[in-house]
């Protein structure tokens, strides 16, 4: 979890922060499409590599 300060008050987050994180927010569906689209291709190229590769 986050560390609170002693005196309890939390510093405001920047307004670059704060527009990165909707960033991110709205193209993390996007960002996750192409994991599971290019990840299980990935992972079948290396497979079929060793295959090829053992005697």
């Amino acid at each position: 979890m986050s560390e609170i300060p002693p005196d309890g008050v939390m510093p405001n987050p920047s307004k670059n922060s704060k527009l990165k994180n909707i960033a991110l927010f709205f193209a993390s569906p996007f960002i996750g499409l192409v994991y599971a689209v290019l990840l299980p291709g990935k992972v079948f190229q290396i497979a079929m590599r060793e295959r090829k590769a053992k005697p």
